[in-house]
């Protein structure tokens, strides 16, 4: 499955999310910037319901090896679910690493966001110690929008990769201020670089033939 994700600004503090595939929609994402506690957005995609929640505040409690906050709420129409955020200390003060987790239908889900240069950024997603999803982000961005492609085996469910998605632009690459950006991500640290799988994108691409 390859979907493309596109952030479209509809009026100041107004955007629309249109996911599409082989050029054909397949959903959407509606989201007002509101001067509240949190921020919600409404999803729709493949005939599937949403809403992602993502709290100004983050609770978070200390763990043996680092720190885990609450990031964020996913209502779905199966089972709600929270996206959880991670620190995980290293050898030392220099090679810590952050990650996301995420447990729905008994799966348990990690991303870990990985930055090759100007090459690109990348959203790895993991079940069972092996990639199932990528979400990569075009680098580049202009008048208040954004791109992002997800790869995905069909393991899992499209609307909860399409909110993670959204979540990811909105914590990582929300709307600044200004109408064109570049974004660079350099990660050096051994254990978050391995995270990503450089042959995912092309096995995905060669799957749906292309």
């Amino acid at each position: 499955m390859i979907i493309r994700s596109e952030r479209k600004q509809i009026s100041p503090g107004q955007f629309q999310y249109r996911f599409s595939e082989d050029a054909r929609e397949v959903g959407t994402a509606d989201f007002i910037r509101e001067r509240s506690r949190q921020t919600g957005v409404h999803i729709q995609v493949s005939e599937k319901r949403a809403e992602l929640i993502i709290p100004t505040l983050f609770t978070g409690k200390r763990t043996g090896n680092g720190v885990e906050k609450e990031a964020a709420k996913i209502c779905l129409e199966e089972e709600n679910t929270s996206v959880f955020y991670h620190t995980q200390k290293g050898s030392n003060i220099f090679n810590g690493i952050y990650f996301w987790t995420v447990e729905y239908q008994g799966n348990h889900y990690e991303l870990y966001e990985v930055g090759q240069g100007r090459k690109g950024i990348y959203y790895c997603v993991w079940l069972q110690e092996q990639t199932v999803a990528i979400i990569s982000k075009e680098t580049h961005t202009k008048h208040f929008e954004s791109s992002y492609i997800m790869y995905s085996e069909d393991i899992m469910p499209i609307e909860l990769l399409a909110a993670l998605s959204v979540f990811w632009d909105l914590t990582r690459y929300y709307p600044s201020d200004s109408s064109e950006e570049w974004h660079t991500l350099n990660t050096w640290q051994k254990a978050l670089k391995e995270k990503y799988d450089v042959g995912f994108i092309q096995h995905i691409k060669s799957l749906e033939g292309r």
